[in-house]
């Protein structure tokens, strides 16, 4: 909705028309001067997210959007003015330490996942012990809790049992790093 330029990665076609892969390339998306968007440029939002709604996350489409050679990240391969690709080597310290970060990362994920799912699990579990409903038995004043019906453990209980998953296997693989 706001951005003027976006990191994007696309497939790059060097001056013979080769097909090298995917980089990274820095695109403009919005006219500086009115915001209205770039020729063959299409932005919108997402809408909301499931437990992530502080993050505004959006897609683009380009249709036959043609970036210009200074536009690309050219940290691990080059495009040079006369068309001819060269790709760099990249160090085994390099390779691994993305490896790390990207490994840091899904750790993340999964405990985040494990603490939204540990929230709303715990929270349910609440409401089905303190919430009756129904009566024991047709002589009785006393009603059931929730949490005694089997559909309602059958549902909840394998909720908590991934909670703690998701837990245990985070700090796991976040002690291994």
């Amino acid at each position: 909705r706001t951005c003027n330029h976006a990191m994007v990665i696309a497939r790059l076609i060097d001056g013979d028309g080769v097909d090298r892969g995917v980089h990274n390339f820095l695109v403009q998306t919005r006219s500086l001067q009115d915001h209205s968007l770039m020729p063959g440029v299409t932005c919108g939002d997402i809408g909301p997210k499931i437990g992530y709604n502080v993050m505004d996350n959006g897609f683009a489409k380009f249709e036959k959007v043609v970036i210009p050679r200074r536009n690309m990240a050219m940290r691990f391969a080059t495009l040079h003015e006369n068309g001819t690709y060269e790709k760099k080597t990249v160090s085994d310290a390099a390779s691994k330490i993305s490896y790390i970060t990207m490994m840091q990362v899904r750790s993340l994920i999964v405990m985040e996942a494990g603490r939204h799912l540990r929230m709303g699990t715990t929270m349910a579990i609440r409401y089905s012990a303190v919430r009756r409903q129904g009566f024991k038995s047709s002589n009785s004043k006393e009603e059931n809790q929730i949490l005694d019906y089997k559909q309602q453990q059958h549902r909840i209980f394998p909720l908590l049992a991934a909670s703690y998953c998701f837990f245990f296997t985070s700090r796991k693989v976040t002690a291994n790093l």
